[in-house]
């Protein structure tokens, strides 16, 4: 998963179809050395989803960075955050 960019599969949706929540027992997800991806899909936010760490995806970490905007976009849904690009000590926000 190390070449994997973009998060694909649920673009096409109608607006019918924005009523199904993908994933409507997610609570926690952990992505893994996925240094090239760029952003997680809309769809998450829409999930239960309460804890997420994303560790050794420095593309990820920089587009989610704490005091950018897409910050307050996962932090205001998510409550236990973990964000770290490969460094060890550089955790954004330890849950």
């Amino acid at each position: 998963m190390s070449n994997w960019e973009e998060w694909e599969g649920v673009e096409d949706w109608t607006k019918e179809d924005s009523e199904i929540t993908i994933m409507p027992s997610l609570s926690e997800l952990r992505i893994l050395d996925c240094k090239l991806l760029k952003a997680l899909p809309d769809f998450i936010f829409k999930t239960p989803l309460r804890t997420l760490d994303i560790s050794t995806c420095r593309r990820l970490a920089e587009h989610y960075e704490e005091g950018n905007g897409e910050w307050a976009k996962i932090s205001a849904k998510i409550p236990n955050i973990r964000i770290s690009s490969g460094d060890p000590i550089e955790a954004i926000r330890v849950m």
